[in-house]
């Protein structure tokens, strides 16, 4: 599942450093998917479970360089941007979605 995001300065101040489902990606992850029942943005992945036909689905994206770089940035209290990105989410069990691996 693709997801193009657009991370807005409402999204950054808004934000909450050093927490994954309070940080600005997670904001807009929020804002954009339905039936969302959790987020958890790191620096190299974002893990998402999503409620379908009341079953959970669990997927997992990795970021790419710049939203890498972004999430150390905010997290470090470094003036941030806003910016654009796309997440590939890939269906993983629920083991593989919340394990620190980044290998997709």
């Amino acid at each position: 599942m693709k997801v193009d995001l657009s991370i807005t300065k409402k999204h950054i101040k808004n934000g909450v450093k050093t927490d994954p489902n309070g940080c600005p990606i997670a904001n807009s992850i929020k804002d954009k998917i339905k039936n969302l029942k959790r987020v958890s943005v790191f620096a190299d992945y974002a893990t998402i479970i999503v409620s379908k036909n009341n079953r959970n689905q669990y997927l997992k994206a990795k970021l790419n360089e710049i939203a890498n770089t972004f999430v150390h940035d905010f997290d470090g209290g470094l003036a941030v941007n806003p910016f654009k990105v796309t997440l590939n989410f890939t269906r993983k069990s629920a083991k593989e979605a919340f394990s620190v691996s980044t290998k997709e």
